[in-house]
C-alpha cells in the first residue's frame, strides 16, 4: 500500500502528460453532459408534473424506481442496450434526474400563493412573474439538487467508465491500475476524481448564486440623466369610472357563512370606508372584489375592465427584493426597459421620501420593520395602474406622527378616486372621508 505523498507526486508526474488531460476531458465531457441533461429533464418534468396532476402520477414510480435501484445494476442493465462509449452520459442522466425532479417540483409545492395573488390583482405580465417571482423562488431549491447531483454523477459516472471499460475516460485507468495493482495510479486518478467534483460542484454553483442576485436586482443606469422628479405618474389611459354593485352576494367556507345576502353600491369618484368587527367578513368582501374569491351565489358587476390595486391585509412581497423592484414591477410589462429606468428610481425614491422611508429604496424588504414594509405598500398600490383601490387596514403598526404623514399622503392619492377602505378606527374613517 502506498502513502498519500507517493500518490500525490504520482498525480505531479501525470500533470504534463497531453494524454492524462486528453483523458480528463473525454470523462467530463461525458459526466457532466449526462449531468445538465439530467438535470435539464428533471426540471422540465417537474415543470410539468406541477402543471398536471396526470403527469406527476405518472411520474412518481419511475422517480422510485430509479431511486431505488442500486447503481451498478442500472449499469449493467444500459450496457445491453448501449455501447460502453455513451455508458457514462446515460448513467449520470438517470442518477441525476430524479434528485433535480424532486427539488424542483418540491419548490414550486412551496411557492408562496399569495405573489400569486399579487400578480392576479395587479394584472402582471407573465414574464415578469416568472424573472421576479417564481425563478428566485426556485433557485435555492435547484441549488441543493445540483450541489447532491453533481457529486452523484462523478461517482456513478467513473463507475460506469470502469464497469463498460469504455476506452479513453478515467475509469479506465482505474481499471488498469487495479489490474496491473498500480496502487500510485489509482490513488493518483481518484484524487483527481475528487478534485474535478469540488472544483464543478464550485463553479456550478458560484454560477447559480450569481444568476440568483442577478435576478434579485433590477438595474439602473448610472449614466441616464434623469429628469425632472414629478412624483408617480398619473394613468396614461382614460380611468373607468362607474359603480360597483353586488347583487344578493354570499360566500361560506365550509358551514361558516361570512356573507350572506349582501347587496351593495359603491359610488365611484368616492371612498367607502368599510368598518365591522373582526371576523364579519370586510376582508372576504375585498377579496370577492379584488377577484381572489369566487361567490356562491349573486352577482358582482360595475369592475369590468377596470385596473386594480391594493393593500393587502397580509404584507406580500418578494421578500429577497429590494424595495425598488417590489415596487417598480407593478407597472413593468417588458423585462428590459433601461431607457427608462432612471427615471423611475426617482420617482419612487421621491414617492419614499414622502411617507418616511428615505434612503431605504435599495434595501431589501426582508430587512423592514412592519411599519416600514407597510409603507411601502402603499407606495406600490398607488403607483400601480388603477381604476379602483382596496385599502386594507393600511396604516396599521405605524405611530401617531408617522400615521398622521401618511394618511396626508394618502388622501392626497385618493381624492376623486374609488376607493374601498376598511378601517377599526373611527379617527381613520372620518379623516379619509372627509376628503372623498
Amino acid at each position: 500500500m502506498v502513502s498519500p505523498v507517493v500518490a500525490g507526486k504520482r498525480l505531479v508526474q501525470l500533470l504534463p502528460e497531453i494524454h492524462f488531460w486528453s483523458t480528463v476531458l473525454h470523462s467530463t465531457e461525458r459526466i457532466m453532459g449526462g449531468f445538465l441533461l439530467g438535470a435539464l429533464a428533471g426540471t422540465v418534468m417537474a415543470v410539468l408534473a406541477f402543471r398536471h396532476k396526470k403527469v406527476e402520477e405518472l411520474c412518481y414510480p419511475m422517480i422510485c424506481v430509479m431511486k431505488s435501484t442500486p447503481v451498478a445494476s442500472v449499469i449493467i442493465l444500459l450496457l445491453m442496450w448501449m455501447s460502453s462509449r455513451n455508458l457514462s452520459v446515460g448513467i449520470v442522466f438517470l442518477m441525476t434526474f430524479p434528485i433535480l425532479y424532486m427539488n424542483v417540483l418540491e419548490g414550486l409545492q412551496q411557492m408562496d400563493p399569495k405573489l400569486t395573488e399579487l400578480a392576479e390583482v395587479f394584472e402582471l405580465s407573465k414574464w415578469v412573474r416568472v424573472r421576479w417571482f417564481a425563478i428566485p423562488q426556485l433557485l435555492p431549491y435547484v441549488r441543493v439538487g445540483c450541489a447532491l447531483g453533481i457529486g452523484l454523477a462523478w461517482k456513478a459516472g467513473t463507475a460506469a467508465e470502469v464497469i463498460g471499460i469504455s476506452g479513453g475516460t478515467i475509469g479506465e485507468k482505474l481499471y488498469q491500475a487495479k489490474i496491473y495493482l498500480e496502487t500510485a495510479d489509482l490513488l493518483a486518478w481518484t484524487t483527481m476524481i475528487l478534485v474535478l467534483s469540488y472544483l464543478f460542484e464550485k463553479l456550478f454553483l458560484g454560477i447559480l448564486d450569481m444568476a440568483e442576485e442577478r435576478l434579485k436586482k433590477m438595474r439602473v443606469s448610472k449614466t441616464e440623466k434623469p429628469n425632472e422628479v414629478k412624483g408617480i405618474p398619473t394613468q396614461e389611459r382614460q380611468v373607468l369610472q362607474q359603480d360597483i354593485v353586488l347583487m344578493h352576494v354570499s360566500k361560506s367556507y365550509g358551514d361558516h357563512h361570512v356573507i350572506q345576502d349582501l347587496s351593495q353600491t359603491f359610488s365611484c369618484g368616492q371612498i367607502t370606508c368599510l368598518m365591522a368587527p373582526s371576523g364579519s367578513g370586510k376582508t372576504t368582501l375585498l377579496r370577492l372584489l379584488m377577484g381572489l374569491e369566487v361567490p356562491d351565489s349573486g352577482s358582482i358587476a360595475g369592475l369590468e375592465g377596470r385596473k386594480k390595486s391594493a393593500v393587502f391585509q397580509d404584507q406580500i412581497f418578494g421578500e429577497d427584493l429590494s424595495v425598488y423592484a417590489n415596487i417598480r414591477i407593478m407597472r413593468k410589462r417588458k423585462l428590459f426597459e433601461s431607457e427608462s429606468e432612471k427615471q423611475e428610481y426617482e420617482r419612487i425614491k421621491a414617492e419614499l421620501e414622502k411617507v418616511g422611508l428615505p434612503g431605504c429604496v435599495d434595501q431589501k424588504v426582508k430587512e423592514l420593520s412592519f411599519g416600514m414594509r407597510q409603507r411601502v405598500a402603499l407606495v406600490r398600490a398607488f403607483y400601480a395602474d388603477w381604476d379602483v383601490l382596496f385599502l386594507d387596514e393600511p396604516f396599521r403598526g405605524l405611530d401617531q406622527s408617522t400615521r398622521e404623514l401618511v394618511m396626508e399622503y394618502t388622501r392626497r392619492k385618493c381624492i376623486g378616486k374609488q376607493v374601498l377602505f376598511i378601517t377599526h378606527e373611527e379617527e381613520e374613517k372620518e379623516a379619509m372621508e372627509r376628503y372623498s
